[in-house]
């Protein structure tokens, strides 16, 4: 079997976040430094004393943009207890548009830049929007995957848990902290996603790509979700099938490093090497976790007999490797 799935858990393990639903309630959140788009500074030490809502977000995807409505119409009425509310946008999104977006639409609120996907990665962000609440005390409290037509009250009624927590009164049932938030088809897709994670990295393929399609089935809009598809069904010799996932995913998200790299994988397993080379030069200058573009480039070089722009690219790849600090271990088969 070629080298997928090295590269599949390259992915995994270095670019690709544990999941939202890791993130224990009543544990300590993830601790983060951003610049914003106003070129300042923000961290989670700076909201100290101060319930904090946290969305992670897209500029081009109505979903988001509901959210940080809802988010703000949710935060606005809890200002007599000093709630706060932040949204984070990957490093490949415009920053000006972000800009316009949120003055557009008259929110107040940070935007913070995840340029190195910190926050994408130690908060489990698996679909967006994804949000995420954390006490006056830095706590996490809970993550609410999608933006459902409940969102609003979900989010109301667990900020009314967290505040009234934190004062000493008992939270509304309906938003104890970790509640499941069963009524919305992104939950079940996390949850599922999730799963095909962890039977991918077992090693069980065929298990692992049959439960990230009832995920996709469950949440067709998650391009996360797609991605991972495509990956599998490269490891079960199907590369059409891969690419019909990863188109999906960029459809979706035009800026998906990974359904970006999927897709140049798929095309060498078609036996379009110079496709798949155009399209990896392309995901490799764009990626900011760029090593398994750089490896699969290599490989559309060698499949080609220019074994010297192979060779440089397996260099390049392991470079970006060292430079990361990713363990050996994680370009070694999924065990």
């Amino acid at each position: 079997m070629r080298l997928l799935l090295p590269a599949l858990c390259t992915i995994l393990a270095a670019c690709t976040p544990t999941l939202a639903s890791d993130l224990v309630p009543g544990t300590p959140a993830p601790g983060f430094s951003l610049p914003t788009v106003e070129g300042k500074v923000s961290s989670l030490a700076d909201y100290r004393g101060h319930p904090l809502v946290l969305v992670y977000w897209r500029t081009a995807q109505d979903r988001s943009l509901q959210a940080l409505r809802d988010a703000s119409d949710s935060v606005a009425g809890h200002s007599q207890k000093e709630a706060r509310l932040v949204s984070v946008i990957s490093g490949d999104e415009d920053i000006e548009v972000a800009k316009a977006v949120v003055k557009a639409r008259a929110v107040d609120l940070t935007v913070l830049i995840d340029k190195e996907r910190a926050i994408f990665r130690d908060y489990g962000v698996v679909v967006y929007p994804s949000t995420f609440l954390i006490d006056g005390k830095g706590t996490f409290f809970q993550a609410i995957p999608g933006c459902p037509p409940t969102y609003k009250s979900i989010l109301d009624s667990a900020l009314s848990g967290m505040v009234g927590e934190s004062h000493g009164s008992r939270p509304d049932a309906s938003a104890a902290a970790g509640s499941a938030i069963e009524d919305k088809p992104a939950a079940e897709a996390a949850r599922l996603h999730g799963l095909a994670l962890t039977l991918a990295q077992s090693g069980m393929v065929e298990q692992a790509l049959e439960t990230v399609g009832r995920a996709v089935a469950a949440d067709p809009d998650s391009s996360q979700s797609l991605v991972l598809q495509g990956f599998l069904e490269l490891e079960t010799r199907n590369p059409v099938r891969a690419l019909d996932s990863f188109r999906a995913a960029l459809k979706l998200d035009p800026r998906d490093h990974d359904a970006c790299t999927g897709v140049g994988c798929a095309l060498i397993d078609t036996g379009d090497f110079d496709g798949a080379i155009e399209f990896l030069k392309t995901c490799a200058s764009t990626n900011p976790c760029p090593q398994v573009a750089l490896y699969e480039l290599g490989r559309a070089y060698e499949a080609k007999g220019e074994m010297d722009a192979a060779r440089n690219m397996y260099r390049t790849a392991m470079e970006k490797v060292v430079k990361r600090q990713i363990l050996p271990a994680m370009l070694g088969p999924c065990q």
